[in-house]
């Protein structure tokens, strides 16, 4: 058989063959590749979030986060930090109205800006199984106002409107005086974080992050545990005392029956 013949041969059968095999679509194909992917970033990725790298998320929608997990993944980053989880105190999704997070109008996951407790859960489960920790930035220190520094906005939830769950002491003018700034607002109705009834509120809240998956809260971070878990009153001239926020959130008694955020917060620090 000459040369010319044997390829020609060959090519039909190459061709043959190629007719004959399954055609793989790429919605068959993508699975397969996700998987591959997410298998890679398992053993690739730090074992511990501390050791790893951050994206700091600010502003992306839990679904946005969602679809790009594979390249964040691939990219190296051990976590991703979301913006405010909380309700906010009206729907816009305006990027020049990103401070409505920093507004929360109860403790509780979901609002127009990010998503629902269930987009965030979805988030969470599909990060897992990257290898990646989803990180929350909370905010507990105070309320959404409405327009006046001291007035809670109409929106805040009617479990948050009990004027004893704050400091009602106006608004901090002195920024080297340490009792201002913690027993003071700084632009929003302060909450009383001494107050066991705030603490319960917040315990509750981050348990239910701890369920949906999240792996941290941002208040969690070693950095920031270190400045809050301070063994100091508040202010010793005063005499401002209470159980300390974060000690009751993470070591205190109350951590037996509320085991779940407890777990996660350990293991991040």
């Amino acid at each position: 058989m000459s040369s010319k013949v044997f390829k020609g041969f060959v090519s039909v059968s190459l061709l043959g063959s190629m007719l004959m095999a399954p055609a793989i679509s790429p919605a068959d194909a993508l699975p397969k590749v996700l998987s591959a992917q997410k298998a890679e970033a398992a053993t690739t990725l730090p074992a511990n979030t501390k050791d790893g790298v951050i994206l700091h998320a600010f502003d992306w929608s839990f679904n946005q986060i969602r679809s790009n997990l594979s390249q964040i993944a691939a990219a190296g980053y051990k976590a991703v930090q979301v913006s405010p989880v909380q309700g906010t105190k009206n729907s816009s999704t305006d990027p020049s109205q990103w401070w409505l997070l920093y507004q929360p109008t109860n403790q509780s996951v979901g609002n127009a800006q990010l998503g629902s407790l269930s987009d965030f859960t979805a988030l969470c489960t599909e990060a897992d199984s990257y290898g990646i920790k989803i990180i929350v930035d909370v905010v507990m220190n105070h309320m959404a106002n409405n327009g006046n520094p001291d007035q809670l906005d109409a929106a805040v939830d009617a479990s948050f409107k009990d004027s004893s769950f704050y400091h009602n002491q106006g608004q901090a003018s002195n920024w080297n005086n340490r009792y201002e700034i913690t027993q003071k607002g700084i632009g929003m109705p302060d909450l009383n974080t001494q107050n066991a009834a705030v603490q319960n509120k917040a315990l509750t809240f981050l348990n239910q992050l701890a369920d949906a998956g999240a792996g941290a809260s941002a208040s969690m971070l070693p950095s920031t545990l270190k400045r809050i878990l301070v063994q100091m009153p508040i202010n010793p001239g005063r005499g401002v005392t209470g159980p300390m926020y974060w000690g009751m959130c993470i070591t205190g008694p109350t951590c037996s029956s509320t085991a779940r955020f407890c777990r996660m917060a350990r293991s991040t620090i």
